[in-house]
């Protein structure tokens, strides 16, 4: 049986890509009874302006605002997620870790 799955990242420089390209492969690992087909899209290529300029206004607020951008994420973010193949596996077949 084959599963979809759809990566969205926003492609500003930040390792979106790179993390996308991991979760990727692990999936082309995973062995029957699924396979994966996988595409990796960014967000802003799909959006209209300003938005499609979602990379160069990352890079400007790192570059020019660090204090702004630090803010932004202070107590904001999610606590990480644990990254084992065991976890991604467990995700994907619905029972819990």
């Amino acid at each position: 049986m084959t599963k979809r799955a759809l990566l969205l990242i926003s492609d500003t420089g930040g390792g979106h890509r790179s993390a996308a390209n991991a979760i990727a492969a692990a999936l082309d690992e995973i062995e029957s009874p699924y396979s994966f087909e996988h595409r990796i899209e960014d967000v802003a290529a799909h959006c209209a302006f300003p938005l499609t300029q979602l990379g160069l206004g990352y890079s400007m607020a790192l570059r020019y605002a660090p204090p702004v951008y630090g803010a932004l994420l202070c107590d904001e973010r999610p606590p990480a997620l644990p990254r084992s193949r065991a976890f991604l596996r467990a995700a994907l077949s619905g029972t819990p870790s």
